[in-house]
Protein backbone atom coordinates (compact mmCIF):
# COMPACT_ATOMS: atom_id res chain seq x y z
CA UNK A 1 0.00 0.00 0.00
CA UNK A 2 2.57 2.44 1.02
CA UNK A 3 4.70 1.46 -2.19
CA UNK A 4 1.15 2.21 -4.48
CA UNK A 5 0.73 5.71 -2.53
CA UNK A 6 4.73 6.77 -3.02
CA UNK A 7 4.18 5.94 -7.13
CA UNK A 8 1.06 7.66 -7.37
CA UNK A 9 2.66 11.05 -5.33
CA UNK A 10 5.85 10.15 -8.11
CA UNK A 11 3.45 10.24 -10.85
CA UNK A 12 1.95 13.27 -10.14
CA UNK A 13 5.14 15.50 -9.32
CA UNK A 14 6.20 14.58 -12.89
CA UNK A 15 2.92 14.78 -14.30
CA UNK A 16 2.73 18.93 -12.49
CA UNK A 17 5.99 19.37 -13.81
CA UNK A 18 5.08 18.13 -17.22
CA UNK A 19 2.04 20.69 -17.19
CA UNK A 20 3.87 23.81 -15.19
CA UNK A 21 7.11 23.37 -17.78
CA UNK A 22 9.42 26.29 -17.62
CA UNK A 23 8.70 29.00 -15.14
CA UNK A 24 11.77 31.32 -15.53
CA UNK A 25 11.38 34.23 -17.52
CA UNK A 26 13.48 35.08 -20.51
CA UNK A 27 16.56 37.16 -19.12
CA UNK A 28 18.67 39.31 -21.57
CA UNK A 29 22.35 37.51 -20.16
CA UNK A 30 20.16 34.07 -20.94
CA UNK A 31 19.91 35.44 -25.04
CA UNK A 32 23.33 37.26 -24.78
CA UNK A 33 25.28 34.05 -23.91
CA UNK A 34 23.39 31.53 -26.35
CA UNK A 35 24.37 34.15 -29.23
CA UNK A 36 28.27 34.95 -27.50
CA UNK A 37 29.36 32.46 -30.38
CA UNK A 38 28.03 34.09 -32.96
CA UNK A 39 29.98 37.55 -32.66
CA UNK A 40 32.35 36.39 -35.50
CA UNK A 41 29.78 35.62 -37.97
CA UNK A 42 27.64 38.06 -37.38
CA UNK A 43 30.18 41.13 -37.64
CA UNK A 44 31.66 39.36 -40.87
CA UNK A 45 34.97 38.17 -39.51
CA UNK A 46 33.73 34.28 -40.68
CA UNK A 47 31.61 33.39 -43.42
CA UNK A 48 29.31 30.73 -41.70
CA UNK A 49 27.78 30.50 -38.05
CA UNK A 50 29.88 27.80 -35.93
CA UNK A 51 27.79 24.32 -34.82
CA UNK A 52 28.06 26.42 -31.12
CA UNK A 53 26.62 29.27 -32.33
CA UNK A 54 23.65 27.14 -34.10
CA UNK A 55 23.13 25.61 -31.27
CA UNK A 56 22.69 29.11 -29.09
CA UNK A 57 20.51 30.47 -31.75
CA UNK A 58 18.58 26.70 -31.25
CA UNK A 59 18.70 27.33 -27.51
CA UNK A 60 16.86 30.95 -27.92
CA UNK A 61 14.36 29.40 -30.20
CA UNK A 62 13.41 26.54 -27.00
CA UNK A 63 13.10 29.57 -24.64
CA UNK A 64 11.44 31.54 -26.59
CA UNK A 65 7.45 30.24 -26.15
CA UNK A 66 5.40 33.04 -24.69
CA UNK A 67 4.92 36.28 -26.15
CA UNK A 68 6.59 37.82 -23.25
CA UNK A 69 9.28 35.53 -23.70
CA UNK A 70 9.65 36.36 -27.25
CA UNK A 71 9.06 39.83 -26.69
CA UNK A 72 11.83 40.25 -24.08
CA UNK A 73 14.53 38.13 -26.30
CA UNK A 74 13.65 40.54 -29.41
CA UNK A 75 14.72 43.56 -26.82
CA UNK A 76 18.09 42.12 -25.34
CA UNK A 77 19.07 41.24 -28.98
CA UNK A 78 18.09 44.97 -30.42
CA UNK A 79 20.28 46.11 -27.14
CA UNK A 80 22.69 43.88 -27.65
CA UNK A 81 23.55 45.02 -30.89
CA UNK A 82 23.17 48.43 -30.40
CA UNK A 83 26.15 48.41 -28.57
CA UNK A 84 28.17 46.50 -31.30
CA UNK A 85 28.69 48.84 -33.87
CA UNK A 86 30.17 46.40 -36.58
CA UNK A 87 27.10 44.13 -36.97
CA UNK A 88 26.01 43.03 -40.42
CA UNK A 89 22.16 43.54 -40.56
CA UNK A 90 22.43 41.04 -43.59
CA UNK A 91 24.15 38.19 -41.34
CA UNK A 92 21.90 38.78 -38.22
CA UNK A 93 18.42 38.78 -40.27
CA UNK A 94 19.62 35.53 -42.15
CA UNK A 95 21.09 34.10 -39.07
CA UNK A 96 18.15 31.51 -38.49
CA UNK A 97 18.54 30.57 -41.71
CA UNK A 98 22.31 29.98 -41.83
CA UNK A 99 21.83 27.64 -39.06
CA UNK A 100 18.88 25.44 -40.54
CA UNK A 101 16.39 27.11 -37.63
CA UNK A 102 14.13 28.91 -37.97
CA UNK A 103 13.25 31.78 -34.63
CA UNK A 104 9.92 33.08 -33.52
CA UNK A 105 11.48 36.55 -33.45
CA UNK A 106 12.82 38.10 -36.40
CA UNK A 107 16.44 38.91 -36.10
CA UNK A 108 16.44 42.84 -37.15
CA UNK A 109 17.13 46.54 -36.11
CA UNK A 110 13.93 47.80 -37.67
CA UNK A 111 11.51 45.17 -35.19
CA UNK A 112 9.11 46.62 -32.98
CA UNK A 113 9.57 44.23 -30.27
CA UNK A 114 5.95 45.48 -28.99
CA UNK A 115 4.43 43.92 -32.10
CA UNK A 116 5.47 40.48 -31.84
CA UNK A 117 2.62 37.98 -30.93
Amino acid sequence: MAKSTAAVCVLLVLALALVVGRSEAVTCGEVNSSLAQCLKYLTGDVAAPSEACCAGVGHIRDICKSSDDKRVACSCLKQAAAGIHNIKAAAASELPNKCGLTLPIPISPDTDCTQIP
